[in-house]
């Protein structure tokens, strides 16, 4: 693991499918989006930085998670990937101890429903812990039992869990990509059937 994790707030999906199928299910659900290919930046992920008027999706495909789909958006898309059309899923959320509201969160979504989550962040003045669904098997229980909640579940947990999981979340692996990248934009007002969250 790298010296500082993580170095900047993230809150990022992955999907257990290569890049085509995931954005191929994504359409599917989200039909019509607009498509662009575009080269792979790292994208704002702290909520309130998107500056983006419409529902959007940027899936990319990191090099050193084969077979693997990262994205971000701002409409619930790898939820909808996970009890949709039954992709393996991984959402996590996680900052610097620093932040002002530090938070280490993950969510595990398998055979179209929702498997495992971890929570511990400060929401006002105090720390908040939960959890939801059945250890798994490499989990390090006896911290959820820490007298100090924001010990419960730490970065480096968080870290080491994704790696069981089969995907490296540390930003040389993750935010590296020899492709272009695919982002999907709906407008927020398009009546389509349900609404994209």
């Amino acid at each position: 693991m790298e010296a500082r994790f993580p170095p900047f707030y993230m809150d990022v999906t992955l999907v257990d499918a290569p890049l085509d199928q995931a954005v191929s299910d994504a359409k599917k659900w989200w039909n019509p989006p607009e498509e662009t290919s575009v080269p792979f930046c790292v994208p704002p992920m702290r909520p309130y930085e998107y500056k983006e008027p419409n529902s959007f999706g940027l899936f990319w495909a990191p090099s050193e998670n084969s077979g693997h789909t990262a994205l971000v958006d701002n409409c619930s898309m790898g939820y909808n990937l996970a009890l949709r059309f039954g992709h393996r899923v991984l959402a996590m959320r996680v900052s610097p101890p620093e932040d002002e509201w530090p938070i280490c969160e993950l969510a595990l979504y398998e055979g179209g429903a929702l498997r495992r989550f971890i929570r511990a962040f400060r929401d006002d003045a105090k720390w908040d812990f939960f959890e939801e669904g059945e250890p798994l098997t490499f989990e390090h229980t006896e911290f959820y039992t820490k007298r100090r909640i924001k010990d419960r579940f730490i970065p480096s947990l968080l870290h080491e869990y994704c790696l069981k999981l089969g995907w490296d979340i540390s930003p040389h692996s993750l935010f590296t990509t020899s492709q272009l990248a695919v982002r999907l934009v709906r407008p927020w007002n398009q009546k389509n059937g349900r609404s994209p969250s």
